[in-house]
């Protein structure tokens, strides 16, 4: 191969391994971060629910609190004082809360968990309130969905970044090999018999070194 072949070549591998490095690192941080952000609100509208409940909400307010949680696609559950569930949103909970998690939480002990429900990888938290207890679940699933917009944004600038590096390294490689191809365009001119020929050194100082 030609030495501009081959800077070109050095030049993609380069861009595409960096690429991939990077890649995968910003993807583990982010889903890492989203996942750690995701269990945090969690437990933020957990504590809410918790507050709102030993407050006495309204009829009306449970209804809202209900449709906001549906919106965010978080189930839940209410305990009575004896552990017993008096309402569930949906058999995930049921199937996500632990008999260890219902004595916790009679004991006054809060709840915070990742675990497997149903098949799919859930995120419990669960509060003791005045007549029982409150559990949120929520897939972890509906909890990073906003992740696989970022990643494919982070993806997509790393393509690009890829080709303007792959770009530049094919137009510096022809820049670096221009003098040398002109020495040995020369080269040949001379050896076939001529004798008028002129090579201006050109080039970094290897190459201009050749031509002088």
């Amino acid at each position: 191969r030609t030495l501009s072949q081959r800077i070109s070549l050095l030049a993609v591998g380069v861009a595409v391994i960096t690429a991939i490095v990077a890649g995968a690192l910003s993807v583990g941080l982010i889903e890492n971060t989203e996942a750690s952000s995701a269990r945090r609100t969690l437990a933020d509208i957990a504590n809410a629910t918790q507050t709102a409940s030993d407050a006495g909400a309204t009829a009306a307010g449970e209804v809202r609190a209900r449709r906001l949680l549906q919106v965010l696609r978080v189930q839940y559950a209410t305990l009575n004082r004896r552990g017993q569930v008096t309402f569930t949103t949906d058999a995930l909970v049921s199937d996500a809360v632990q008999p260890s998690d219902i004595t916790r939480l009679i004991a006054g002990g809060n709840v915070s968990a990742s675990r497997t429900a149903e098949g799919h990888a859930v995120l419990v938290e669960g509060r003791p309130t005045r007549t029982g207890a409150i559990v949120v679940v929520q897939r972890r699933s509906d909890a990073l969905a906003v992740v696989g917009g970022v990643i494919r944004r982070v993806l997509v600038a790393l393509l690009i970044a890829v080709a303007i590096a792959v770009g530049l390294g094919i137009l510096v490689a022809r820049r670096l090999s221009r003098p040398l191809r002109s020495t040995a365009h020369a080269a040949h001119a001379l050896a076939s018999g001529r004798r008028d020929v002129v090579v201006e050194p050109t080039g970094p100082a290897e190459v201009a070194e050749v031509g002088a």
